[in-house]
């Protein structure tokens, strides 16, 4: 059996990491290229927490994003939340700290990323 990937998908072998206190915003894809894709999210608190989800996210022709969370898995309790937005043909996951965290405030976090993305 052999298997080929299709012209069009794109496995981002690059890790990105933010890390600073949150909202952090991360540039995932440009929407001329790119209609939808899946990335896996670790997000990490300065006191040793973790969190790790997975996003499945889509874009229609006028620039509207949806997703859907699954998968969401952490240490003590969750830390962050997501949403989606494009802006300039980008598609920007945007983490913000979940407002029932309580480890206090201007706790720094690493979110680090890995991204599968399918072609227009």
């Amino acid at each position: 059996f052999f298997f080929q990937a299709e012209d069009g998908i794109r496995d981002i072998g690059v890790t990105g990491v933010q890390t600073c206190a949150l909202p952090i915003f991360i540039p995932i894809f440009d929407t001329t290229v790119y209609r939808s894709g899946k990335v896996l999210l670790q997000t990490s608190s300065a006191q040793g927490e973790f969190e790790i989800t997975e996003l499945v996210i889509i874009v229609d022709d006028n620039d509207n994003a949806y997703f859907s969370e699954y998968g969401d898995v952490f240490t003590s309790e969750k830390l962050v939340e997501y949403s989606v937005a494009v802006s300039n043909n980008i598609l920007n996951i945007n983490v913000t700290k979940l407002s029932g965290y309580s480890n206090g405030s201007g706790v720094q976090f690493t979110t680090k990323f890995n991204s599968t993305l399918i072609k227009l």
